[in-house]
């Protein structure tokens, strides 16, 4: 027996939008999902819209709380917390 066919609606650069409520592994994969040559996984710090083009899941590290999360720049990791970046 063949398997049925499904259609999927065409992607917009909406569904790269990372929701922050959702668990790591989660996020990871839409991260990879829609990077090159997609427009890339994008959230925002206050009103700056930010894209991520690789990530990982730290399963070495104690779990953050929902919502918070951490950006490596060249100066090292920079966690923010309700859209503020901490010094």
């Amino acid at each position: 027996m063949m398997p049925q066919a499904t259609y999927v609606g065409r992607r917009t650069p909406e569904d790269g939008r990372l929701e922050w409520e959702k668990p790591a592994q989660t996020l990871h994969n839409l991260v990879r999902a829609v990077s090159d040559p997609w427009p890339g996984a994008f959230g925002f710090v206050g009103t700056s819209k930010f894209i991520v083009w690789k990530s990982r899941v730290r399963t070495d590290l104690p779990a953050a709380k929902t919502g918070h999360r951490a950006f490596r720049r060249a100066a090292g990791w920079s966690p923010v917390a309700k859209g503020r970046w901490k010094s």
